[in-house]
């Protein structure tokens, strides 16, 4: 019994460092100098981000070093939820009060309040207050925000406008706000513009969210303002650009056949040469140019454009 109780133990002691070692080699090579940690699934799944520090914000990350902005979610009661933009694919972030701009701005201090979030309630005021922080009270074209977004590589990008609106200018059935955006993301630089009903609270959220399709690497410039129509004023935190692909892989993936081989698919070729298939494809009338490209144009424009208002029942 002696003898087999050491044995037992030699095992585990040789099977614990053979994981301590695995675990120190992966950790010097997740945590290298200047390299992010990424969550389980690599830049797919994003940077490891910390939790917030207040115990009200139960479950929730600091999406980027610095921020203001929350992101909470339904399924954050059950696990932790992230937003689909973070540290890892803001290109730009401009803060205010030094957001660009047009005209002249009015800046102010806002103490956004504490809600208790937990698991069983969706938010409840603790009656303190978060620090204060400097925004822009944006109005009606009051103002507008001109941002250089620089030169962009081709992909899909966000211009996100995060903000909040006072506290005693809520209600239930909230009063109509509009934002929008004019930028050159047409295909021979032509100005595109887009506009959003959106909705808001008295803490600092994405409020609005514009993509647009870089089809080319070159500058792109967008002005971004509250619309008519609009009864209150947005206190607008800060403006970033974030990149939609970022932790994508930026290649193709598929290489090779993976389904079948080549000598299956010439095998079914034979086959169907022997059957009527070929007299079928025949009475196929082939397409003009014009037609395919009316086709194409078709199936292009059947979903909604980019940046279509959704809804939600």
């Amino acid at each position: 019994m002696k003898s087999r109780i050491s044995k037992e133990s030699r095992c585990r002691l040789t099977n614990t460092s053979v994981v301590v070692l695995l675990t120190m080699l992966l950790a010097s090579v997740c945590c290298r100098a200047g390299e992010p940690e990424y969550e389980v699934g690599g830049p797919l799944a994003g940077f490891k981000l910390p939790p917030q520090p207040l115990k009200e914000d139960w479950n929730e990350v600091v999406l980027y070093p610095g921020a203001v902005e929350h992101y909470r979610a339904y399924w954050l009661k059950y696990c932790k939820v992230r937003s689909f933009f973070d540290q890892q694919s803001i290109v730009k972030n401009w803060t205010a009060p030094n957001i660009p701009v047009s005209t002249s701005v009015v800046t102010e201090s806002y103490a956004a309040p504490i809600y208790k979030i937990s698991k069983q309630n969706a938010g409840v005021p603790t009656g303190s207050f978060r620090e204060a922080v400097t925004v822009i009270r944006a109005g009606v074209r009051s103002p507008v925000f001109t941002l250089d977004l620089g030169e962009l590589p081709i992909g899909l990008y966000c211009v996100r406008v995060v903000g909040a609106v006072p506290t005693d200018k809520l209600r239930q059935f909230r009063s109509p706000m509009f934002v929008a955006m004019s930028i050159n993301d047409g295909p021979k630089d032509e100005i595109s513009r887009y506009r959003l009903r959106v909705s808001y609270v008295d803490d600092f959220y994405s409020v609005a969210e514009f993509y647009f399709h870089a089809v080319e690497k070159r500058r792109f410039k967008a002005d971004v303002f509250v619309d008519q129509g609009s009864e209150v004023d947005l206190l607008v935190s800060n403006i970033i650009l974030d990149d939609a692909l970022a932790g994508a892989t930026r290649k193709p993936i598929k290489t090779r056949m993976t389904l079948t081989t080549p000598d299956e698919v010439e095998a079914c070729k034979q086959t169907f040469a022997q059957t009527d298939g070929n007299r079928e494809i025949e009475k196929i009338k082939p397409r003009s140019k014009e037609e395919r490209l009316a086709q194409d144009a078709l199936i292009w424009n059947w979903l909604p454009p980019i940046n279509a208002q959704g809804g939600w029942l």
